[in-house]
């Protein structure tokens, strides 16, 4: 199993799992992102995975959120990543345009985090 980690945009070979964290709310052009992304999916069975904040994902509710966790390290690394999204949500209509393909949504953390599952059509 090969795993790569580069600029998406330089990227020409298909792939079987795609994840994408946190990029679509940093990046200018998130449709042309988006696109990009999908055109680096295999023709079948390939899984693109996109995990972004919602506009839930503040300071101030991970902080409530995370008052029971025993590890700090995982408090502030939270807390890091809220600040540096905070009021960064995307726009959930980007995916209204890609018809015939698969997509299922899943919200964690008191829906302060979106996933995305979209599945190439068969």
């Amino acid at each position: 199993m090969d795993y790569l980690c580069q600029d998406f945009y330089t990227l020409s070979k298909t792939f079987d799992i795609i994840t994408a964290t946190s990029l679509l709310s940093v990046i200018e052009d998130k449709e042309q992102a988006l696109k990009k992304l999908i055109s680096l999916q295999k023709s079948e069975n390939s899984t693109l995975i996109i995990i972004e904040p919602t506009e839930k994902f503040t300071r101030k509710n991970v902080k409530k959120k995370i008052t029971n966790f025993k590890s700090f390290w995982q408090y502030k690394g939270l807390w890091v990543w809220a600040r540096a999204r905070e009021n960064k949500a995307i726009d959930p209509k980007i995916f209204d345009g890609l018809e015939g393909f698969d997509i299922e949504k899943r919200f964690f953390l008191d829906e302060m985090v979106v996933v995305w599952y979209i599945h190439l059509p068969f």
